[in-house]
């Protein structure tokens, strides 16, 4: 690789319109991420197809409860206000009602990310070219192509040899800059190249499917995380299995979560099976909930939930990485138990 001859222009990303005091706008790689002054997660539904109006009533409104506004409250910037049908506002964000998810038992959960792919957390996206999209992968939300191949920076121009594993993520030549991306010309032809913070842009050959990170450090190519994955607690580590990344305590051993112990308890693992099988991961006295990894009280004792699902160890693995207690007490509708995976940004919310 060697150095460009860059034309570079910036636009300076726009403003964010005015927020109602009682919500608040985080900064992240995506865009503005939104939640209430107390900071539980905001939540945009797919079925509010008419403009302020709300279609999450009866059963949907008590498990995704309306976040009110104040009865005087007005319309502020990107913030309207949709009436339902007992009289109360609602907040609306561009029109979408927003609501929050009573499984969050913590600020800053995204339990409802993603759920039935009709409910997200609510975000004014942050500019980004034609043909860019949010493609989730283990490290987090990427930058990727239309097709979701990730994209990623480098220092230098590729020339040479090095097209053989790099393609520069050419723009159109009326493209213009757009927040952190830039439209840098190449020397070698005159073409207009993407950049991402002033740094070229490309994508790698060796990445063969949708949420690849086959090139991140080869070559000094970095991808582009723009919200990475959330910090894991001190006692979580991942480990490479046949099932792909999964979920260990910090001696290695695998991780287990069930839906709902209670019912299998009832109708499939009954008596003493729970207890002569799986060993409950138990919070320490000072642990702290983490993200989407919780603490809640079960038979007495605080113990560790990842997505509001309890967890568990699986006393049939003897060593690091076994995983012998993948669907144990499956039936009667149940799922069971089942190995924890790192699941990706793009699975729990697009």
């Amino acid at each position: 690789m060697r150095s460009l001859i860059a034309a570079a222009c910036f636009l300076a990303a726009p403003a964010f319109a005015a927020t109602p005091t009682d919500i608040v706008g985080t900064q992240t790689g995506i865009g503005t991420v939104f939640t209430t002054k107390d900071g539980a997660s905001l939540y945009t539904y797919d079925q509010d197809i008419k403009p302020d109006v709300s279609a999450c009533v009866a059963a949907c409104a008590q498990a995704w409860p309306p976040y009110l506004a104040a009865e005087d409250a007005k319309p502020e910037g990107a913030w309207t206000l949709a009436t339902r049908a007992d009289g109360k506002k609602q907040w609306s964000f561009r029109g979408k009602p927003v609501y929050t998810f009573a499984r969050d038992v913590a600020p800053g959960t995204t339990l409802g990310d993603g759920v039935q792919d009709i409910w997200h957390v609510a975000v004014d996206l942050a500019p980004r070219p034609k043909g860019v999209k949010y493609q989730g992968t283990t490290a987090g939300r990427v930058a990727a192509t239309a097709k979701g191949l990730t994209l990623y920076t480098a220092d230098k121009d590729c020339t040479g040899k090095c097209f053989a594993s790099w393609t520069p993520f050419r723009a159109a030549w009326t493209a213009n800059p757009t927040g952190d991306w830039s439209v840098l010309t190449r020397k070698d032809d005159g073409t207009p190249q993407w950049a991402y913070k002033s740094k070229l842009v490309y994508s790698f050959a060796g990445d063969y499917t949708r949420g690849n990170l086959n090139g991140d450090g080869k070559d000094s190519a970095r991808a582009i995380v723009l919200q990475p994955t959330p910090a894991l607690p001190p006692f979580v580590k991942l480990h490479v299995s046949d099932y792909g990344q999964i979920f260990t305590d910090s001696k290695g051993m695998t991780l287990y979560a069930v839906p709902d112990v209670k019912a299998i308890q009832k109708a499939v693992c009954i008596g003493s099976c729970l207890k002569d099988n799986f060993v409950p991961v138990v919070a320490d006295a000072n642990a702290k909930p983490s993200g989407n990894w919780t603490i809640t009280e079960f038979e007495g004792a605080k113990q560790w939930q990842y997505r509001g699902q309890l967890l568990f160890l699986f006393k049939g693995d003897n060593n690091p990485g076994d995983i012998n207690g993948d669907r144990f007490a499956i039936g009667a509708g149940f799922g069971g138990f089942a190995v924890l995976r790192q699941r990706t940004l793009m699975e729990e919310a697009r």
